[in-house]
């Protein structure tokens, strides 16, 4: 039990996008849920904050379902302070415009409400950007010199908080996949490979380079197949695409979870993401918990994971050169590529465990 439950399980509001797969694709979401399941030694109480994927309208219809939003964090915050002693707030904050506008304000008041308050990052564009707009600049500033702990995913996130932000309290806990001991690696070495991505399917995930490269690929006589699964920002943006260049060898497998997310992911060659940008992705933890040697951008903390050449490939930002590169590389020599896949699933079951995480995670906690 950690320090300050006295006796009680500490109950800790935390924040985050639908937790229903069906209803929302999030990094975020994954990130509180396991969290939530595996952290006995609190009581979580989880405050939906952020459209799901099935939400529409335009701005006017976003801002009243903030505002909405809004009143009822501040009627749960309120209702909180009889116990304000042996609670706090969890709060997930992404570095996405969106986000910087709304959710400093949720943060602030319930530290003006008196609640102990821990903020968990989770990368986004305005963490590392080369140029941040003024406006968002200084809502960061004034966020990053509050006296909370702030959660980032590497040592590198940490440096970049305090030289670029200012900020004083700065926590490491990088992101844990669930780990499966028994799970089976059927590795393609004669036949095609069956090349993946699991996320959001959007621009800035790189998919217009990753559908150029198959495209170029599949015109040099290459076999291989491509199976995606997430959620299309904008519905026909990408996934018609795909299907038209590559036929039979190309499977949307939708939203997945539970038993066909196993299946999903351990029917994965290769995990192909070139992000933009991005944190430590739980898809990319958990694919190569299953043996799928990452083909992903050196962006963000993927680095402190990835090492290019020894457990994956790393590919140039908006580059489908390098794409086809990697992919030529793992299909000519499977003996190689086999060697990458052992490696990558060992890197996680290694370095990654639900209980050193929940240690790291009850330390900070009880740092307040």
């Amino acid at each position: 039990m950690i320090g300050f439950c006295m006796g009680d399980k500490l109950r800790v509001i935390i924040t985050a996008p639908s937790l229903d797969p069906a209803q929302n694709v999030s990094g975020v979401s994954s990130v509180v849920q396991f969290i939530i399941d595996h952290n006995r030694e609190c009581e979580y109480e989880h405050f939906q904050i952020g459209k799901t994927d099935r939400e529409s309208g335009g701005t006017l219809q976003r801002l009243l379902r903030t505002w909405k939003c809004y009143g009822e964090w501040k009627k749960l915050v309120r209702s909180s302070q009889s116990t304000v002693q042996s609670s706090m707030v969890h709060y997930s904050f992404p570095l996405s415009a969106p986000s910087i506008l709304r959710d400093p304000w949720f943060m602030h008041y319930a530290l003006k409400m008196g609640m102990k308050m821990v903020v968990h990052l989770h990368g986004g564009l305005f963490l590392t950007a080369p140029k941040i707009p003024f406006v968002l600049e200084k809502i960061l500033k004034w966020v990053f010199s509050w006296d909370v702990p702030f959660i980032v995913l590497s040592e590198g996130e940490k440096e970049i908080l305090m030289e670029r932000f200012g900020a004083k309290r700065v926590e490491v806990l990088a992101n844990c996949p669930e780990i499966n001991d028994n799970a089976n690696f059927n590795l393609n070495l004669n036949d095609k490979l069956t090349l993946g991505y699991l996320g959001r399917i959007e621009p800035n995930k790189g998919m217009e380079e990753l559908l150029s490269a198959v495209e170029r690929l599949k015109s040099e006589g290459r076999r291989f197949k491509v199976r995606i699964a997430g959620k299309e920002e904008r519905e026909g943006e990408f996934l018609p695409r795909f299907e038209k260049a590559l036929g039979e060898d190309f499977e949307y497998c939708g939203l997945v979870s539970g038993e066909r997310k196993r299946e999903f992911l351990e029917s994965l060659d290769v995990f192909v993401m070139p992000t933009y940008f991005e944190g430590l992705p739980m898809s990319l933890l958990e694919t190569m918990s299953y043996g799928a040697v990452p083909v992903v951008t050196p962006v963000g903390s993927i680095p402190t994971v990835v090492r290019d050449g020894e457990n994956g490939f790393f590919v140039k930002v908006r580059d489908v050169d390098s794409i086809c590169d990697a992919f030529r590389k793992l299909d000519e020599d499977r003996e190689m590529m086999a060697k990458l896949s052992e490696k990558a699933r060992l890197t996680i079951q290694e370095n990654f465990s639900a209980e050193k995480y929940v240690e790291r995670l009850n330390a900070i906690y009880n740092s307040l």
